[in-house]
């Protein structure tokens, strides 16, 4: 019978309303609406991904443009994972699985 590899690890979960309050109070000119619009999530689902505290200069100037000027120069909106890898980055949330609940 074949067995299913099972891999555990440490999850920092973030609620749908949680995240999208922390991203217009810390970032208000940021022109972002929320997590389901800006990443085509459903409802009922999670946003996950591994933050890393690395970013390259090219991705830190779009995320900071779309961050604080509320525009980006290729993009018309920035991914959650972008975002929280520049706020590990910058020192403010610690590097490993994100998941984000998607439930509006």
């Amino acid at each position: 019978m074949p067995k299913l590899k099972i891999e555990t690890k440490m999850t920092h979960t973030i609620t749908f309303d949680g995240w999208n309050t922390f991203i217009h109070e810390k970032f208000p000119d940021c022109l972002y609406v929320n997590i389901a619009y800006e990443d085509e999530m459903p409802n009922d689902t999670a946003y996950t991904c591994d933050v890393i505290a690395k970013i390259n200069e090219a991705a830190l100037e779009e995320v900071e443009d779309y961050l604080f000027k509320g525009k980006t120069k290729k993009y018309s909106s920035i991914s959650a994972a972008n975002i929280l890898n520049y706020l590990a980055y910058k020192g403010e949330i610690p590097t490993g699985h994100y998941s984000i609940d998607i439930c509006w």
